[in-house]
C-alpha cells in the first residue's frame, strides 16, 4: 500500500451533506426526527425545504432517545403525516443516539485477519462490554500500509430496535437512518468546530477536528423547560466540560481557541 491517505478524502459522509438529507439530489424527501416530546417533519427538493411541522406528544412516550411505547408513538406519527398532506418520496430518518459510544482506533494491518474480525475485537478492547449490546459501524479514516485508523461507533441495540419498529408501524420505510449528531455535524459544514443542539430535554455535543467528530456527549437537561437562565447555565458548563474532556484526551491536538460554536435545536 501507499503513504497515507488524507481523511478528508476517504469519508465523505462524515465531511459533507448527503443528497438523501435534501442534498443534490432532485427527487422530494421527507426527514422524520423525534426531539424532546414532537415529532418533526420536514419535506424538500434539492437543498430547498419546502415544508415542515411538528406535532407534541406525551413526553413519557420518548425517554433519554429511547421510544417506550413504540405503538403509541407509531400512531402520533401518523396524525403528523396525516395533517402534513400526502407525500411521494423517498424518506430519511435520524435518531437520538442516547448512551452511543464515537472512538477513534488503530489498529494494526493484518492480511489474513479482515476488518470485520479486527475492528470489532479492538472495539471491544478499548469500548468495552457495552459493544457486545450495540450495533458497531466503522469507517476507514486513514491506511498508512502498517496501520489502519478507523471512526467507529457503537449504539444501543435497544434504542435504535425500538425506534426503527416505530417507524415501521407508523408505515414509514425510511431509506436512510442517521444519528442526529452524527447529521448535524455534517450540516456544519466545519472542519473544526463545536457542534451544539438543546432540545427541551437533552442536549448533545458534538467536537469535530479534521471533519471528524471526536467526542459525541448527551446530556439531560435538568430542571423546567421555561428556566432559560439555568438551561443556559448548564449549556456553558457541559461545553467547558467536554472540551476540557476532549483536549485532555487530543494533548498533541487540542482544540484551537477560535474554533467556532454552531448551536442548533428547537429550545
Amino acid at each position: 500500500m501507499g503513504g497515507a491517505i488524507p481523511a478528508k478524502d476517504v469519508h465523505p459522509g462524515i465531511r459533507r451533506l448527503p443528497s438523501g438529507l435534501l442534498g443534490s439530489s432532485r427527487k422530494p424527501v421527507l426527514t422524520i426526527t423525534l426531539e424532546g416530546s414532537t415529532v418533526r417533519l420536514v419535506t424538500g427538493r434539492g437543498r430547498m425545504v419546502t415544508g415542515w411541522m411538528s406535532m407534541p406528544f406525551n413526553p413519557r412516550l420518548l425517554q433519554d432517545g429511547w421510544v417506550q411505547d413504540p405503538p403509541t408513538l407509531a400512531g402520533v406519527i401518523r396524525n403528523a403525516l396525516e395533517k402534513q398532506g400526502r407525500f411521494k418520496g423517498s424518506v430519511v430518518a435520524a435518531f437520538a443516539g442516547s448512551r452511543s459510544v464515537a472512538r477513534e482506533m488503530t489498529v494494526p494491518k493484518l492480511p489474513d485477519v479482515a476488518p470485520e474480525v479486527m475492528v470489532p475485537r479492538e472495539a471491544r478492547r478499548i469500548i468495552g462490554a457495552a459493544v457486545d449490546q450495540s450495533f458497531l459501524f466503522w469507517q476507514l479514516l486513514e491506511d498508512t500500509g502498517r496501520e489502519q485508523r478507523y471512526f467507529v461507533l457503537a449504539t444501543p441495540r435497544g434504542g435504535l430496535l425500538s425506534f426503527l419498529d416505530t417507524l415501521k408501524a407508523s408505515g414509514l420505510r425510511p431509506t436512510k437512518v442517521d444519528m442526529k449528531t452524527l447529521a448535524l455535524a455534517r450540516a456544519s459544514g466545519k472542519e473544526t468546530a463545536v457542534v451544539v443542539n438543546v432540545e427541551i430535554d437533552l442536549l448533545d455535543i458534538v467536537i469535530l477536528q479534521d471533519y471528524i467528530p471526536k467526542v459525541i456527549n448527551s446530556v439531560s437537561l435538568e430542571g423546567p423547560s421555561f428556566e432559560v437562565e439555568q438551561t443556559a447555565s448548564q449549556l456553558g458548563t457541559e461545553i467547558a466540560r467536554v472540551i476540557a474532556y476532549h483536549d485532555e484526551r487530543n494533548r498533541e491536538q487540542p482544540l484551537p481557541p477560535g474554533a467556532p460554536v454552531v448551536l442548533s435545536g428547537g429550545h
